[in-house]
């Protein structure tokens, strides 16, 4: 019987270590192949961040061969039914924003979103002098379109504790 993993969000820690995994890759075919925007709401520990993981691990470039779409994604649905058209190679450019960080103020959560946005960026060789977040990801988000000209993904997860301060400073 397969253990089940309740301490990680990474796709590909429970699936190389052989975990129970319920398969959600069908909803993120069709999620990709509609395109657009899309709010995940749920409560916690409902797999929200999971299923973003699983999403990033699909569509971006793997570190090493063995991380590739095709190996992680051969067992589940996508890698068994999805149309035969279906190209594992074609990476996409994935910004995968956890806003899971200390929310004390917000000169705090600005510089560790700036912080994040910046080790993002330089995963894809981008580097700019810029030192908001939203000018940050503005201009990650334009650099990244210019660069794969390809639809591009930006995942956030962890938002309580930023609405909270957000919600804290306006009321």
């Amino acid at each position: 019987m397969k253990d089940i993993q309740t301490n990680s969000q990474s796709f590909e820690m429970i699936v190389k270590g052989d975990y129970v995994y319920a398969d959600k890759t069908e909803s993120v075919y069709q999620l990709a192949a509609k395109g657009g925007a899309y709010f995940l709401a749920r409560p916690g520990k409902f797999g929200k961040s999971l299923l973003l993981n699983t999403f990033d691990a699909l569509f971006r470039e793997p570190a090493t061969p063995e991380d590739a779409p095709s190996n992680l994604f051969q067992n589940l649905w996508i890698g068994q039914k999805a149309t035969p058209e279906y190209d594992f190679t074609d990476c996409r450019p994935v910004i995968n924003l956890s806003l899971a960080m200390s929310c004390q103020s917000p000169q705090i959560l600005s510089d560790g979103l700036a912080r994040k946005i910046r080790l993002i960026a330089a995963s894809y060789g981008v580097e700019r002098d810029i030192s908001t977040p939203d000018g940050l990801l503005e201009a990650l988000i334009v650099d990244l379109k210019k660069k794969y000209k390809k639809t591009w993904y930006c995942l956030l997860t962890n938002m309580t504790s930023p609405l909270r301060l957000i919600l804290k400073i306006t009321i």
